[in-house]
C-alpha cells in the first residue's frame, strides 16, 4: 500500500531544516506536526515562508522538538514504505 510524507523547510538548499511534516497513510490516518527549531538552526528564507505561510514565531510557540517528531515518525511508520516528492 502507499503512505506519503511531505516536509516543509525553512528555506531552499544548504542550511535549511525541516519545519513541518505531514503524513497521509493507507490506513486513512493523517498526521501534521510543526517542528520547533533547535537553537543553532538559524537559516530562514522569507521566500520559503511566503510559500508555506509558517513563521518562525509559530514554530517556536507551537512546534514539537525534532527528537519528539522523529520518535512520532518512527512510531507511525514502523515497517511501512513511504513515498515523497522531495528530491534531495
Amino acid at each position: 500500500m502507499y503512505n506519503f510524507i511531505d516536509v516543509e523547510a525553512s528555506g531552499f538548499g544548504a542550511g535549511s531544516y525541516p519545519i513541518e511534516v505531514g503524513l497521509a497513510m493507507t490506513s486513512g490516518q493523517m498526521h501534521c506536526t510543526l517542528i520547533r527549531p533547535e537553537d543553532d538552526w538559524l537559516h530562514w528564507n522569507e521566500e520559503a515562508e511566503s510559500l508555506h505561510g509558517i513563521t518562525r514565531d509559530i514554530l517556536l510557540v507551537n512546534g514539537k522538538s525534532p527528537l519528539k517528531v522523529a520518535m512520532l515518525l518512527n512510531e507511525w511508520l514502523d515497517g511501512e514504505t513511504v513515498y515523497t516528492d522531495a528530491w534531495g
